[in-house]
C-alpha cells in the first residue's frame, strides 16, 4: 500500500524548478491547477504506479545554458535538460522513495545534495548553502587548533558528462533491492532508466535525480578517503577538501588520484590548490560579513512581518520603494505574508520569546519610513563592505581568489535589489577587471539601458534576474529586432524566459519562422493559449501546450500572484547568480 504526502511531492517539484527555470515552474503550476478538479491522492497514485511506471520515455527539453566566456570572448554553453510537469513530479516521487532506503542515507563526509532533515521539508534536498557553510566551518575549526595543517583542494574535470552510466545503474540496483513494494520498485527503476538515457554520455545536467547519480558516482571515493582520513575529508559536489599534515601531501594526492582514476574520472589540475592555515583563516568571511548577512535576512523578515500586520500599507510602501528605485519584490512578500505557515511562525515567536527580541520589537514599531530608512542604511553598509574588499589585491588563482570573488558576489547580488536602475551602473566599478563577473557586467548594462541585445547570450539565471527585476519595475514589451536573433537554443531559451515574465512580446511571424517545437514552446511562454492539441507526439512541448488548452490570461495572472501552498519557497533570482550559471 502506497502512502505518500502528495501535496509535499508537488511542492518539492515546484521548489526545485522555480529558481532554475521559470517556464518549468509555470507549467507545473498549470498542472496543479488542473488537479484541483480531481481526487488528488487517487489521481497521483495512479499516475505514479501505472502511467509513469510504464512510460517508455520521460519528457525533457534540451536547452543550452550559459557557462562562461573564454579569453577570446567566445561564449561557452552546457547542455541543460528541463522536465515536463509529469517528469518533474516523477523525479520528486523517485527522490522521496530513494531517501527512505537505509543504504542511501546521508554521508557524514558529503555536504551537498543531502536529504532533507525533516520529512515535511518542502525541498528535494536540504538547503544548498547550509552544507557549504557547514563544511567551511568544520575545516576552519580544525585549522584554528592545528595551524601546521594544510588544506588540499581538488576539483573533478568535466564531472557530470564524464560519469559512467553503467557504474551508476549497477550501484543503484544494490540499493533498490531494499524496496519491498513491487509497484514502487518498478516506478523507481523506470524513472532512473528514463533519466539516464536522456544523454548519450554521462549524466544529464538539470534533472533533480541527477544529483543522486553524482553522489553515487563518488560513493567509492568517499568511502576510501573517509576510511583513510575520517572527518578530515570533505566533499561538496565535485569539490574536495582534505586536511592533512604538510609532510603527507604527496601521499594524500596519490591516494586520491588512484581512487578517482579507478572510477574513470579525472582531476581538474587547474583548480588543484594547497592552502595553509593562515591563508584559510584570513580568507574566510569575517564576523562583519556574517553580521551584514544577518542584517539583510532580518530586513527581509521585517518587510514580510510588516505586510502581514499592515497589509493596507502595501501600496504606500510599494510607492516609496518604487520612487527610490528599490527593486525588492514586494508582491512576493505580500503573497508570502498571507500564508498560514508564516502566521504560525510569528505567533510562535510572540508566545515563546522575550519581547526584547529584535523581531518582536520591529513587529510593533515598524512603519513605511522606518523600513525605507533601514534599506538605505543597509545599502550604505553593503557599498562600504564591497568597496573595502576591492581595496584588497585579488590573487590570480587558488582558493583565496575564489573566496574573495564569493564575498564580492554576495554583496553585489543583493545590491541589485537595493539600488535604482538609473544608478545601477555604479556597481560596475566593483566588478570590472574580474573575468568571473563578465555576465554580471552584461546584466548591469542591460538593466541600465533596458536592452536585451547582449543579455540573450546569457541563457540561465542572468536572464531570469533581468526579467524578474523588470517585471517588478513594470517594464514590459522591450523593443527588439527579432530578425537578428540567432536561431540557437540559448537565444530561443532567453526569449522564452523573458516572454514568461512579460518583458518581451515576440511577433507571431518570427515565432512561426522557428521549428515547430521551438515555436510552440515560445507560444506557451508568451501565453498564446491554443484551442486544441497542436503537437501529438507525447513530447515535452506536447504536454505543456495541451495543459494550456482552455486556460485564460486571468489563470496565468493568478499563478504569478499566488503559491501552490505555504511550503513553496520565496526566491530572488539575482541571489542565485553563478549558482546555476558560470563561476
Amino acid at each position: 500500500m502506497i502512502t505518500t504526502d502528495h501535496n509535499l511531492i508537488l511542492v518539492r517539484s515546484l521548489n526545485y524548478w522555480k529558481p532554475i527555470y521559470i517556464p518549468c515552474y509555470i507549467s507545473l503550476r498549470i498542472f496543479t491547477l488542473r488537479l484541483n478538479k480531481v481526487n488528488l491522492d487517487k489521481y497521483l497514485t495512479i499516475l505514479m504506479t501505472r502511467k509513469l511506471a510504464n512510460r517508455i520515455n520521460h519528457r525533457y527539453r534540451k536547452i543550452q545554458r550559459f557557462k562562461s566566456i573564454d579569453e577570446n570572448q567566445i561564449y561557452k554553453y552546457r547542455d541543460f535538460f528541463i522536465a515536463s510537469p509529469s517528469s518533474a513530479i516523477a523525479e520528486a516521487y523517485c527522490l522521496h522513495f530513494l531517501s527512505k532506503i537505509p543504504t542511501l542515507q546521508n554521508s557524514n563526509n558529503v555536504y551537498s545534495y543531502k536529504w532533507p532533515d525533516k520529512h515535511c521539508d518542502g525541498n528535494c534536498f536540504s538547503y544548498f548553502y547550509s552544507g557549504y557553510k557547514d563544511r567551511r566551518e568544520r575545516v576552519t575549526n580544525i585549522l584554528r587548533t592545528n595551524k601546521r595543517s594544510i588544506v588540499l583542494v581538488y576539483d573533478l574535470k568535466n564531472f557530470y558528462p564524464s560519469i559512467n552510466k553503467d557504474i551508476i545503474r549497477n550501484r543503484l540496483d544494490k540499493h533498490i533491492k531494499y524496496v519491498n513494494d513491487v509497484n514502487i520498485k518498478k516506478f523507481i527503476i523506470n524513472t532512473i532508466d528514463n533519466v539516464l538515457k536522456i544523454t548519450e554520455n554521462g549524466i544529464p545536467i538539470g534533472p533533480a535525480i541527477g544529483h543522486v547519480f553524482g553522489n553515487l558516482a563518488l560513493q567509492e571515493i568517499d568511502k576510501k578517503m573517509s576510511d583513510l582520513y575520517g572527518n578530515k575529508y570533505y566533499r561538496y559536489v565535485d569539490d574536495i577538501f582534505i586536511v592533512c599534515d604538510k609532510t603527507n601531501i604527496k601521499k594524500v594526492h596519490n591516494e586520491l588520484s588512484e581512487a578517482i582514476e579507478k572510477e574513470q574520472l579525472s582531476l581538474n589540475t587547474e583548480k588543484t590548490d594547497e592552502v595553509n592555515a593562515d591563508t584559510w583563516l584570513n580568507s574566510i568571511p569575517t564576523h562583519y560579513d556574517e553580521s551584514l548577512s544577518s542584517d539583510y535576512e532580518m530586513l527581509m523578515q521585517r518587510i514580510k512581518l510588516f505586510l502581514w500586520k499592515k497589509p493596507e500599507d502595501f501600496e504606500k510602501l510599494q510607492k516609496i520603494f518604487f520612487e527610490n528605485g528599490i527593486s525588492i519584490p514586494l508582491n512576493r512578500f505580500l503573497v508570502d505574508s498571507n500564508y498560514g505557515r508564516f502566521h504560525r511562525f510569528f505567533k510562535h515567536v510572540c508566545r515563546t520569546t522575550n519581547w526584547n527580541l529584535p523581531i518582536a520589537h520591529y513587529m510593533w514599531t515598524d512603519n513605511c519610513k522606518k523600513l525605507f530608512d533601514s534599506v538605505i542604511k543597509l545599502r550604505k553598509q553593503f557599498f562600504l563592505a564591497v568597496k573595502n574588499l576591492r581595496k584588497i589585491d585579488i590573487e590570480k588563482t587558488g582558493m583565496s581568489r575564489r573566496w574573495k570573488i564569493q564575498r564580492i558576489r554576495y554583496l553585489l547580488n543583493r545590491l541589485i535589489y537595493l539600488i535604482s536602475i538609473d544608478e545601477i551602473k555604479i556597481l560596475l566599478q566593483y566588478s570590472t577587471n574580474i573575468h568571473e563577473f563578465e555576465e554580471f557586467n552584461i546584466l548591469i548594462n542591460s538593466l541600465h539601458e533596458i536592452k536585451i541585445d547582449n543579455l540573450i547570450k546569457l541563457a540561465g539565471p542572468t536572464v531570469s534576474t533581468f526579467g524578474s527585476i523588470c517585471q517588478q519595475r513594470n517594464i514590459s514589451n522591450i523593443p527588439y529586432n527579432y530578425n537578428t536573433i540567432p536561431k540557437e537554443s540559448y537565444a530561443i531559451d532567453s526569449i522564452a524566459v523573458l516572454a514568461t515574465y512579460g518583458i518581451v512580446e515576440p511577433p507571431l511571424d518570427w515565432i512561426n519562422s522557428l521549428n515547430k517545437k521551438d515555436s510552440e514552446f515560445i507560444k506557451f511562454c508568451a501565453k498564446q493559449i491554443p484551442e486544441k492539441r497542436i503537437i501529438t507526439d507525447l513530447s515535452f512541448e506536447d504536454e505543456i501546450r495541451s495543459l494550456q488548452i482552455g486556460l485564460t490570461h486571468d489563470d496565468f495572472d493568478r499563478i504569478l500572484k499566488t503559491r501552490f501552498s505555504d511550503r513553496e519557497a520565496l526566491n530572488f533570482n539575482g541571489l542565485l547568480l553563478s549558482k546555476y550559471g558560470s563561476g
